[in-house]
């Protein structure tokens, strides 16, 4: 007897049972046991584990089962509003004194401090120092305050209308109107899609006092709430802090039932096609739902095993399939995952070449009913396999240096999802035992029932213009598939080597050792330079290359081939390895090497274990001197890119980035997509040609190398595989092919439907060329976003967040403002702006803002210095600059002897207003 649909969940669920050992399969997956797990006799829950990475640091996090599905009708998006509640006064911070607070303390507002709402959860971030005693013991007050003592000023609810408003502003895309469209058809039979956590304008514009108290009183209550707390700390203190501050939080005496909202299944199938006039791609969505995998019993772990393995399968396939010449798609993905609520789903994504819709989404339907009807090979699985034991054995290894923000949200999810974490020990123990159990056959079960013909709904989205097909039209283009005579795929084994024979062996000319940096700087007989900084921060090395030049030196005749040849060169494969050929053998090879062609500059970023680092470098050597010529490829990229320009227009960010970009550069043709005229001139023999070009001379190239190696087991390496790279010894120097405009520019853009507008003001003075007055210029970055942050957001209401940067070229040093806002409100915002740009020119910025500047700067630069992708990036730089490489460990001393003065005279150079660009981008009429 066939099942019903809602009963498939049942064989999934016990798919292994008669494959593995089952007398332990119906255990409990038990909690790591390296975290501390306890629940008050109120209900609140608490988890508590000591991580030394990064050192002096922890990590808060409140989690609420609460969003905005609890919500009552006058309720909508209310959730989302008391999060930003709680950080507009407490009852032991009051008004916007929680941020300032955590400011001077060095705790960063967004990338640190943060919160976010879900449909179902609530939850509030919170990573503090843990050597400044006072702020670590007041993040228990912070998080007691939260949970249930968020004062709800009228006045501070007033103000925070208007950024909640500003949020939702920037929401206003094709992307969100699409999700929002298909949604409904996604999760109907169920209260999601009327249950936006963000909300709905006019609610949240005119709801009462009342109707928000209502639902922190209903809601926010110790038997639905539990703090994670991860980091370098004193367990047992951090417990009896927690049982003494939370013990008295109060549930309701009349306590509304949390009932867990779920998303009915019936079997039926649903279509959704959507068309936007600012869609910039076509794309095709299937969705095939079921009830979602629990995650309690061993059982239910060796399904999130198999479920695993399924997925890194899918995923290589498609990538494979992506490299093939001409696949009819630009993009295809497909997984099994949680979607919501009570639901998991197995997902196709399909993003077809420009009129090719039939073609791309009969390419990924086909490899799907591939895999359904002859399984995924053995081949592929033992690989995954291995490589899901190699990444948990990975992992098993770095538990020491993993970093706290992990291990807390793992316990959250634990928390709210009831999603296992057991721990990488107990997990090693479950792979041990089961994982050879698992069978090729009981993987192809288990997908099988995933890829079913109910409960599926497919949503196809495009531009305006496009004509979509109907249901009956796609439905019967998967029936012609499932018709089709196909072959199985045939696994491919790589045995041969990346090179044919090792090159002939270069020579160390010189060495000198940096004690200061931990640095050795080496010389090659062919003028490559190498540092290398050994590092204990993590068990892995990553690298990078790099020389001056780019695509720059080209003329404008030339540019169109140098400005594609990162893409062909990334997409063709190298040797004689063609691109699938290349993914096959780095799968059983894992390596990371990515090469690149940007503007100013060529070379290599990539990483990998010290046992794979001669894969690596040979795969460098092959980029150097055997890249890859494949027509197919080059046919196929300039299609793709084609079909990008002819939909860049549709999408107002992107037309307005390139009204700015024209502007900014003097309208040179560098900073600008190509015309189609100018694509029509892209040879693939001349990109050949720049390609090489480009990694003909290892003696411009700079190689760093930072992490978990022996110095001396690398240098026999690097004499074999980088001091044999060709040198020209040409001192090729990149080209500065525009110049900014000075003066006051200022101009407008009308594009979009939405009533949003972007604004972007740049200014920018001559640039003093000093250590000193690149902190300084770093400096003013940060206190001018806490100014703009403080005047236009909490006094103003008038945006929800203001971005700003610096950067230095042509000899000027430039700053930009960013920020989204009303159309209504442009003029004001920009007035408002400006007035916070003249007040630092004026007076300088105030004493309170230099000291929160310091303490971040400070904060930071602990984290930073612990971090290998830091020391890659600055090393690189340093050694380009010709500059010493322990320069960094005086910064810290340097922000902190800055005084008003100094940044006046800084803002007043660079801010002054002469050279000033205005850039609006406001919705058509």
């Amino acid at each position: 007897m066939r099942p019903k649909p809602s009963q498939f969940l049942v064989l999934i669920a016990f798919l292994f049972l008669t494959t593995v050992v089952k007398s332990q399969q119906n255990l409990p997956v038990p909690l790591d046991p390296m975290v501390r797990f306890g629940k008050l006799k109120n209900g609140f829950t608490y988890y508590i584990r000591k991580n030394s990475t990064p050192e002096k640091r922890a990590y808060f996090y409140l989690a609420t089962k609460a969003g905005s599905i609890l919500e009552q009708d006058d309720q909508q998006g209310l959730a989302h509003f008391i999060e930003h509640m709680g950080f507009n006064g407490t009852a032991h911070f009051p008004k916007n004194e929680l941020i300032n607070y955590l400011q001077k303390s060095g705790v960063r507002l967004g990338p640190d401090l943060n919160a976010f709402t879900n449909y179902d959860e609530t939850v509030y971030k919170l990573p503090v120092p843990t050597d400044d005693k006072e702020v670590y013991d007041n993040a228990f007050q912070i998080i007691r305050d939260w949970a249930q003592e968020a004062t709800m000023d009228s006045l501070e609810i007033e103000k925070e209308r208007g950024i909640v408003l500003e949020e939702l502003r920037l929401r206003k895309t094709a992307l969100e109107r699409n999700r929002e469209k298909y949604s409904k058809v996604l999760f109907r039979n169920s209260l999601y899609p009327q249950r936006s956590p963000i909300g709905k304008e006019d609610i949240i514009s005119s709801f009462s006092i009342g109707a928000l108290k209502r639902f922190y009183a209903d809601w926010y209550r110790p038997n639905l709430q539990a703090l994670i707390v991860v980091g370098d700390i004193d367990v047992v203190e951090a417990e009896a802090k927690i049982k003494k501050l939370f013990r008295d939080l109060k549930n309701p005496e009349k306590e509304r039932e949390r009932i867990k909202s779920s998303i009915s299944l019936n079997g039926t199938n649903s279509f959704l096609a959507i068309n936007d006039k600012e869609n910039t791609a076509t794309t095709a969505l299937i969705y095939i739902k079921h009830l979602v995998m629990p995650q309690e019993t061993e059982a239910d772990y060796i399904n999130l095993m198999a479920r695993n393995i399924i997925n890194q399968m899918l995923s290589e396939r498609f990538r494979l399939l992506s490299r093939e010449a001409d696949p009819g798609f630009k993009a295809a993905g497909s997984s099994i995952n949680f979607l919501t609520a009570n639901l998991d789903a197995f997902y196709l994504a399909i993003t077809p070449k420009e009129g090719q819709l039939e073609k791309g989404f009969k390419s990924g339907w086909r490899e799907i009913v591939k895999i359904k009807r002859f399984g995924f090979t053995e081949e592929e699985f033992l690989l995954q396999k291995n490589k899901y034991r190699g990444s948990r054995a990975y992992l098993l290894r770095e538990r020491d240096k993993t970093s706290s923000q992990n291990y807390v949200e793992a316990y959250t999810q634990h928390f709210l999802k009831q999603r296992a974490a057991p721990g990488i020990e107990q997990e090693m123990r479950y792979i041990a035992r089961y994982l050879n159990h698992i069978k090729l056959s009981d993987i192809n079960n288990f997908y099988n029932q995933y890829v079913s013909n109910f409960n599926r709904d497919i949503f196809l989205t495009a531009p305006e213009h496009v004509v979509l097909p109907s249901r009956e039209v796609v439905e019967k283009w998967m029936e012609e598939v499932e018709a089709e005579e196909l072959k199985p795929t045939e696994g491919v084994t790589i045995e041969k080597d990346l090179l044919a024979k090792k090159p002939v062996k270069g020579k160390i000319v010189s060495e000198k050792e940096i004690k200061e940096a931990g640095v050795t700087e080496l010389v090659l007989g062919n003028g490559l330079k190498v540092v290398l900084k050994p590092t204990n921060f993590k068990n892995d090395i990553i690298f990078s290359g790099v020389s001056s030049g780019g695509t720059s030196v080209y003329s404008d005749s030339d540019y169109p081939s140098a400005y594609l040849a990162e893409s062909i060169l990334l997409a063709s494969g190298v040797g004689s390895f063609s691109a699938v050929d290349l993914r096959n053998y780095l799968l059983k090879n894992p390596v990371n090497v990515v090469p690149f062609v940007r503007e100013k500059t060529q070379g290599f970023t990539g990483g990998c274990l010290e046992a794979r680092i001669e894969t690596a470098l040979q795969l460098i050597h092959l980029y150097f001197t055997d890249p890859r010529k494949d027509s197919l490829i080059f046919k196929s990229q300039v299609e793709k890119y084609s079909e990008f320009l002819r939909t860049r227009g549709n999408s107002p960010a992107r037309v307005f980035s390139d009204s700015v970009n024209a502007v900014m550069t003097n309208y040179s043709n560098r900073f600008r997509s190509l015309t189609e005229q100018e694509l029509s001139t892209v040879e693939l023999d001349k990109v050949q040609k720049i390609i090489k070009e480009r990694f003909s001379d290892a003696s411009a190239f700079t190689f760093t190398f930072v992490g978990d190696f022996s110095v001396n087991r690398l240098k026999p390496l690097i004499e074999q595989y980088l001091g044999s790279l060709p040198a020209t010894h040409k001192d090729e120097k990149s080209r500065s092919r525009y110049k900014q405009p000075l003066g006051i520019i200022k101009k407008t853009i009308a594009r979009g439907q939405d009533s949003r507008a972007s604004v972007q003001l740049v200014f920018s003075g001559e640039l003093e060329k000093s250590e000193y007055e690149e902190l300084k210029l770093d400096a003013l970055v940060s206190i001018l976003k806490i100014r703009l942050m403080e005047k236009l957001r909490e006094e103003d209401a008038g945006v929800y967040t203001v971005n700003t940067r610096s950067s230095t070229s042509q000899g000027l040093g430039r700053f930009t403002i960013d920020f989204t806002c009303a159309p209504a409100n442009v003029g004001k915002m920009i007035s408002e702006a400006n007035d916070v740009v003249r007040e630092l020119t004026m007076a300088g910025p105030g004493a309170l803002n230099i000291n929160k500047y310091q303490a971040e700067f400070r904060r930071q630069t602990e984290l930073k210095l612990k971090t290998n992708q830091f020391w890659v990036s600055y090393l690189e730089s340093q050694c380009r600059k010709n500059k010493p490489y322990d320069e960094v460990f005086s910064h810290t001393s340097i922000v902190d002897s800055m005084t008003s003065e100094d940044l006046k005279i800084s803002a007043q150079r660079y801010l002054s207003g002469r050279n000033y660009l205005e850039f609006i981008l406001l919705p058509e009429k």
